[in-house]
């Protein structure tokens, strides 16, 4: 691998360990302290609230107020970041392997370690978001930016390999042109 490939690699992977790293230091820390601004708001056990346990034991539906669906979306946000990033560092661990020597690189694995959950991951509806905290819009638009730039990635790099592989392949092995 050349140089300017694998400084751009590791940038590329610094930056998405980074942001997991940020991210889980951020989801940690406003579940530490219920309330505070942009909390997940963690629920005590039913049984620490004995007035929203029936007397057969069973939850009522929580009631549908703004304060609960601010909580649910903001869990639904917080899952969305961890899809991404969990995407991406899987995919990066496994570009990781093939220039370590550790896999082959060809069309059959890039297939199995492409880049995956595009339904969740691909969705980025900030402006519908507002009332989210800063720090979890960030993180949201930042795990977006990156997941897009890395699909980008792993799709020139299948089409690539579906393209080129009787094309050629470089002295290292790895197919002519490999964009990581």
């Amino acid at each position: 691998m050349a140089s300017a490939e694998t400084a751009h690699f590791l940038r590329t992977y610094d930056e998405a360990f980074d942001l997991l790293v940020e991210a889980r230091n951020y989801m940690a820390h406003h579940r530490s302290f219920p309330g505070s601004s942009g909390s997940s708001y963690p629920l005590a056990p039913a049984s620490s609230r004995p007035h929203l346990v029936a007397s057969d034991g069973a939850r009522p539906a929580a009631p549908a107020s703004e304060e609960s669906g601010r909580r649910l979306r903001t869990s639904c946000e917080s899952m969305r970041i961890t899809c991404r990033l969990t995407q991406v560092m899987a995919w990066l661990l496994a570009q990781r392997a093939v220039f370590a020597g550790e896999i082959e690189f060809d069309l059959e694995v890039a297939e199995f370690y492409a880049l995956g959950a595009e339904g969740v991951c691909l969705e980025n509806a900030l402006e519908e978001l507002e009332d989210m905290p800063g720090g979890l819009r960030s993180l949201l638009e930042r795990s977006y930016q990156l997941y897009v730039r890395i699909k980008r990635l792993d799709e020139m790099s299948r089409r690539h390999l579906a393209s080129g592989a009787a094309v050629g392949q470089t002295q290292t092995g790895r197919p002519v042109g490999h964009p990581v």
